[in-house]
């Protein structure tokens, strides 16, 4: 009941939100001379007319849509056959005048279904699209950087999208380079949490940051992250964090460490780069008790700049009760086509041995297809 009541709760301060931006926005369109111009220029395309028009406005609107098939060895790792994810965003940066430090108000609306439930008994996660159909606003934020190295955010925020994030993993389609089983009750994907966000750059090069996050439970999640970022022909950044969880009589917490590194850079494109990330929880309650990645990806193929290949190693050391349990491994290889920019394509392999843990059980291949469209119109 605690679960329904917050999710409905959750509901409808997003639809108050968005409803309120809109009528903002509707405003702000009708009272901008140069919107108004826009609309009886009749020598602009329609496309074009609406997209000045959401420019004047300060709006962008976004859609994507992902398309997955996964196969292989099923006896070993059961696997949806097919699954769709469809997201839709909104971005309102405010255009009045004197309105420079006013921030931006960010939504996101997904949906998600496949042909049937994953059955799939490795603990990584091999797809970061993976999980029960749904449909909901999954992201609905304010941020704002009232004075210089200081940012704010508040509202339902996907807590994975500003901590522990290893930036030149988001390529891998395994589900544990974005979240990692031991970080399990962090709020992200496939829904995010109301919260209040604080990032802070003392120095040069510094960072701080710190989120307080209400979970679907009733209980509070906190998280804090320190890192250093070098700039240069070969910028490089590492990062460490702290979380805990309380919820009623229930506490656990858990650490983690992230590191990137740029190897070769030709250009503003052709890159060379190394990443990983080390992560701990309390085994007693974690159904993981530390896990380890590390990868190397390339970006820029002759005349394909976009292009993109990489390969990564994953290891989790699961708590398994009562079974004789093995570290799972899972070895990942990609190659990402960028067709244009609307359209890509990625064809994904990976090989786990001893999926879930159980020691000497079977390895299995495998391979997955994905196809993703976006489309974006507005404000750049």
């Amino acid at each position: 009941m605690n679960f329904v009541q917050s999710t409905r709760r959750q509901g409808r301060v997003c639809k108050l939100v968005v409803r309120f931006l809109g009528i903002a926005s509707l405003i702000t369109v009708m009272s901008s001379p140069a919107s108004a111009q826009d609309l009886i220029d009749h020598g602009v395309s329609p496309a074009r007319k609406t997209q000045r028009v959401l420019e004047a406005a300060g709006l962008t609107l976004g859609v994507s849509h992902t398309f997955e098939v996964i196969g292989g060895n099923r006896d070993a790792v059961g696997t949806p056959l097919a699954g769709g994810l469809t997201d839709a965003y909104l971005r309102w940066t405010p255009t009045w005048q004197g309105c420079s430090k006013c921030g931006e108000f960010r939504a996101g609306y997904s949906a998600y279904s496949q042909t049937r439930p994953s059955t799939a008994t490795d603990m990584q996660g091999l797809s970061s699209l993976t999980a029960p159909t749904f449909h909901r606003w999954r992201q609905a934020y304010y941020q704002v950087s009232p004075v210089e190295g200081v940012r704010i955010k508040a509202g339902k925020v996907d807590a994975n999208t500003e901590f522990a994030v290893v930036e030149a993993a988001g390529d891998l389609s395994n589900a544990s380079a974005g979240l990692s089983p031991t970080l399990f009750t962090m709020p992200s994907y496939p829904d995010g949490a109301l919260s209040l966000n604080a990032f802070v750059i003392p120095a040069a090069g510094f960072s701080v940051g710190a989120g307080a996050y209400r979970t679907v439970e009733g209980g509070r999640y906190y998280v804090t992250e320190a890192g250093r970022r070098w700039q240069g022909s070969r910028p490089r950044r590492i990062a460490g964090g702290f979380w805990q969880q309380r919820n009623g009589p229930i506490h656990t917490s858990g650490t983690y460490i992230t590191a990137e590194q740029t190897l070769i850079s030709r250009g503003a494109v052709r890159r060379l780069q190394v990443f990983g990330r080390f992560s701990t929880a309390d085994k007693t309650v974690a159904p993981a008790s530390t896990h380890t990645f590390a990868g190397a990806s390339w970006t820029g193929f002759n005349n394909r700049a976009a292009d993109s290949a990489g390969i990564a190693v994953f290891r989790l050391s699961p708590v398994l009760e009562g079974l004789t349990s093995d570290t799972e491994v899972t070895f990942e290889a990609y190659y990402k086509v960028v067709l244009n920019s609307r359209l890509e394509a990625k064809l994904d392999l990976q090989r786990v041995q001893r999926p879930g843990g159980v020691a000497d059980g079977p390895s299995c291949l495998v391979v997955s297809l994905r196809l993703r469209f976006q489309l974006s119109t507005g404000k750049e």
